[in-house]
């Protein structure tokens, strides 16, 4: 994922880096290709539909010959796309066609139905999960055909559906799951089956349970050992007292490293805290669930809880000798902290190699850069997670950065007004710092960049949007710290590379070292590498001066692009 110089670029404000080879932000592109379709379907029958595609600077276009599937026609008459199909027997079949222009390029999607039956779920969801309130789902079928049924193996009374026909969707309800209903505690589950004729789709169905994961207190480090009993037992929740007997002076029990009280969940049965090597009565941070005596989490489970939680899957962590090989890991953002879950369930999972067997780690931490002593002790993610959240725009990230003392910079090169799509105020946005300073961690300049229609999906910002329904979010967002030290070092080979304790800062939130090279230093959160088509959560990390004094910049962005060994 080599950018050019993106990111030293960020730096390149015609003031800054006078060495920069080319300005982070390039020109934007003014013309584009429009009509009122982007995709097209025809039925088994065939035939031929017209689409108006105009270039909004008046000049022609043409057909990219080959970018299309034999079976497809395209010929231009006018300023219209004629699209022909012939009638067509098999399964349902897509091909795409691209028009041209001297300063822009579309690209249409083409579906066509066959005379076979074609049944399956949009979006290929086929695992629907349910909170304990009642509850209703559309299931939208893609399906040439009205003769679909649906049943179940077995009466399911929690759980009601409905056919709709004309519109092609399936309507699942849930009814209350109340703690008087029967196994209150554990999820319910069940499955339902889509059929026609010899095509069948199965889905999954669950609606969680009372109490599954009962999640730990997240106290303030320097919390007394006291103050975390006392609020524990307000829920009802004892001290085990042989917890204490696992750790040095082993077989003795008092007040250890660690401490165990009882959890409510049917998974968990406790939860450890953790206490400050130097003060044994001060909490450091440390939370751990523990599961039943000598029982594994359900990993399925654990799933479900953090989805229904609101938590998105992260990034694993490295392997760490302390703890062992992680299985799954689980972050949530907040407006102002983050909370991360990693789950240690195989035969190496330890804590300290002192307590052996599966445990949770639960982290909490603040989303804002924070150093002490020279030393950074927060890892920064702000307000990123709202990337591409039509609920979150330009009111929300002014008032955001109000709240963190910044206020937009009119006088920016970075600041600029959106000419070719009025109804997004702003192509990018910078703001700075309502009282500038110059100590290490603080901010020095913050540029957003937003999706719109018209947006250059080419180069530097190939990672915004021109969805309709994304316009005006932003798609990108750098952040320049001032100062370097607390978060860089150099290599032998004069490369930046992060300084010791911060790649696990930031696996703190989700986040995991993906490369450190050449002039900057990339971390990812999301699935699996080898999982390259589902979204990724990137920030890259790079140093660069101003008026000769070091800044650090963070750019945040998403990609669905598969990445690069």
């Amino acid at each position: 994922m080599k950018k050019g110089n993106i990111l030293l670029g960020v730096f390149c404000l015609s003031l800054l880096l006078g060495s920069c080879k080319k300005d982070f932000v390039e020109k934007q592109t003014t013309v584009s290709l429009r009509s009122d379709v982007n995709t097209l379907t025809f039925t088994e029958d065939g035939g031929s539909q017209e689409v108006e595609i105009i270039a909004t600077d008046g000049t022609s276009w043409s057909i990219v010959k080959g970018s299309y599937d034999k079976w497809l026609k395209v010929k231009k008459n006018g300023q219209k796309a004629i699209i022909t199909a012939d009638k067509y027997v098999g399964n349902k079949r897509s091909t795409e066609f691209t028009v041209f222009s001297a300063n822009a390029k579309k690209t249409f999607l083409v579906y066509q139905y066959g005379s076979g039956t074609t049944l399956s779920i949009e979006g290929g969801v086929r695992s629907y999960y349910f909170k304990k309130e009642a509850e209703t789902t559309k299931v939208k079928l893609d399906t040439n055909t009205d003769d679909w049924t649906v049943q179940s193996l077995s009466p399911v009374p929690w759980l009601e559906w409905k056919r709709d026909i004309k519109s092609k969707t399936l309507l699942l309800t849930v009814k209350d799951f109340k703690k008087t209903d029967e196994n209150f505690r554990t999820n319910r589950k069940t499955q339902l089956y889509i059929s026609s004729g010899n095509k069948h789709i199965k889905l999954n169905i669950v609606q969680a349970g009372w109490v599954q994961f009962g999640d730990p207190i997240f106290f303030p480090k320097g919390t007394l050992r006291t103050k975390v009993l006392e609020e524990e037992a307000k829920l009802g929740h004892t001290r085990v007292l042989e917890y204490d007997k696992k750790f040095w002076p082993k077989g003795e029990s008092g007040d250890k490293q660690f401490m165990a009280v009882t959890n409510d969940g049917e998974q968990v049965g406790m939860t450890v805290y953790g206490f400050d090597g130097d003060d044994n009565e001060k909490f450091d941070g440390v939370i751990y669930l523990k599961p039943q005596e000598g029982q594994r989490f359900d990993e399925e489970v654990f799933k479900e809880a953090m989805t229904y939680k609101g938590f998105k899957k992260g990034s694993l962590p490295s392997y760490n000798s302390f703890y062992g090989k992680a299985t799954l890991a689980y972050y949530k953002e907040g407006a102002d902290y983050t909370y991360v879950y990693t789950l240690y369930n195989g035969d190496d999972a330890k804590i300290h190699n002192y307590d052996k067997g599966a445990f949770i780690s639960c982290q909490l931490a603040s989303n804002k850069l924070e150093v002490q002593n020279g030393q950074m002790t927060n890892f920064p993610v702000r307000n990123t997670s709202r990337m591409d959240d039509p609920s979150y725009k330009l009111e929300q990230i002014i008032a955001y950065e109000e709240s963190q003392g910044m206020e937009i910079d009119t006088n920016s090169e970075f600041t600029k007004l959106n000419k070719t799509y009025p109804q997004v105020k702003y192509t990018s946005l910078a703001f700075k710092p309502k009282n500038p300073s110059e100590e290490d961690g603080t901010l020095f300049m913050v540029v957003y960049h937003f999706n719109y229609p018209d947006v250059d999906e080419s180069g530097d910002f190939r990672f915004l949007s021109r969805e309709p329904e994304l316009a005006g979010t932003f798609g990108r967002c750098y952040v320049i710290y001032n100062g370097r030290n607390y978060c860089l070092d150099t290599d032998g080979a004069g490369f930046d590379v992060l300084k010791r304790g911060v790649g696990r800062l930031a696996r703190a939130k989700g986040y995991d070292i993906l490369r450190q090279d050449f002039s900057w230093i990339t971390l990812w959160r999301g699935l699996s590498r080898s999982d390259v088509t589902q979204d990724k959560e990137f920030i890259d990390v790079a140093a660069g001066r101003v008026e000769g004094k070091e800044k650090t910049t963070f750019d945040y962005y998403r990609t669905k692009i598969a990445l690069k060994e």
